[in-house]
């Protein structure tokens, strides 16, 4: 049984012989880091680079799977995307129901007088009762949630949809062959069908450090430039401990540096072997935001960004792109909720 380390180490020594006939600039030296690392934004286990001939970087990128980080590779079901696609399938049936409800505007019974408490104002239309209206509802979610959990786009695997956020030239996944010893052939089908599909590669590791290439790579884009960097923000809370962690107590970071425009921060320094050894070298003090107003702009938007963090549930970092709904899910969630009040005889009497 093979670590994660190991995998690393062989995929790694693959990848430098797969490419070392690749096109690359005369100067150009192969770099590799066999350690797990922030790359765009997201934490990649290995990366191998190399400087092709008109100078742009060739960047290919493994994520490296042992039995002990299994699930990794292991689709689950996306109950969190079905729950929220079947609240809205719900709503725009209970939508439908009202309107064509007897004696709703386009309902079968539209020329029927009043029905109920209805008959003492007069005039007016029928409203659907609310428990008919909520049963309607849950029914059609639950059949929704249902179908939709049979069908191959709610099955979420975390390293294709940690690869979905981000670009590099060639990324592969690397995986333990004892893994899907004890599985049903269905997740490793799973697992090949969704690296088909959005261009990654497959290596799989044998026993007596050998690696066969079950998949390579595209090298056309499959998502057509639609890729592109994360924020550096959504890593910086994962850089900070562990950039701590170096120097122990020994480590000295300036919490705040109010200073005007011709001023320098102090750097960050750590003590090893007697001697004081800067990290981070010295910057330009950044003016304040009353001597640059545009600065605030830019700050709000960093507040806004903050706040926004502090709403995610905690797995969205465990788990990118689970808890990822689209910008128009919300205002169409809202405008099916006002018609529902509004067909369901909310405005009504």
């Amino acid at each position: 049984m093979y670590t994660e380390q190991q995998i690393r180490q062989l995929a790694l020594r693959f990848l430098r012989d797969h490419y070392k006939y690749r096109p690359r600039a005369g100067s150009s030296q192969t770099r590799t880091v066999a350690r797990p690392h922030f790359f765009n934004g997201c934490k990649i286990d290995a990366r191998l680079a190399f400087q092709r001939p008109d100078l742009s970087w060739f960047t290919a990128t493994i994520e490296a799977t042992s039995r002990e980080t299994q699930d990794e590779i292991i689709y689950r079901i996306n109950w969190f995307r079905l729950f929220a696609v079947g609240c809205l399938v719900a709503m725009t049936a209970m939508a439908l129901f009202a309107l064509l409800w007897p004696g709703g505007n386009f309902g079968a019974g539209a020329q029927v007088q009043y029905y109920g408490s209805s008959a003492s104002n007069g005039g007016g239309r029928l409203s659907v009762p609310h428990s008919l209206l909520g049963a309607v509802g849950c029914g059609v979610l639950a059949l929704s949630v249902i179908i939709g959990s049979k069908r191959k786009k709610a099955r979420y695997l975390y390293a294709v949809a940690q690869f979905k956020r981000f670009h590099a030239s060639a990324q592969w996944i690397a995986y333990d062959r004892k893994i899907f010893r004890d599985l049903p052939a269905r997740y490793r089908e799973e697992l090949t069908r969704q690296c088909i599909a959005y261009g990654f590669g497959m290596l799989e590791v044998l026993s007596q450090d050998r690696i066969r290439c079950v998949i390579e790579p595209s090298r056309v884009d499959q998502f057509a430039g639609a890729r592109s960097r994360l924020p550096g923000w959504l890593a910086a809370a994962d850089l900070g401990p562990r950039l701590r962690s170096l120097a122990g107590k020994s480590f000295r970071i300036p919490i705040s540096f109010r200073g005007g425009t011709g001023q320098r921060p102090p750097a960050r320094f750590i003590e090893r072997g007697g001697r004081t050894v800067a990290i981070v070298p010295a910057r330009p003090g950044r003016p304040g935001l009353l001597e640059r107003p545009d600065k605030a702009v830019w700050h709000v938007r960093w507040l806004a960004r903050q706040i926004h963090r502090l709403l995610l549930p905690r797995a969205v970092r465990r788990r990118p792109g689970y808890f990822v709904l689209p910008k128009w899910y919300l205002p169409l969630l809202l405008v099916l909720a006002a018609l529902i009040w509004w067909l369901g005889g909310g405005l009504a009497g």
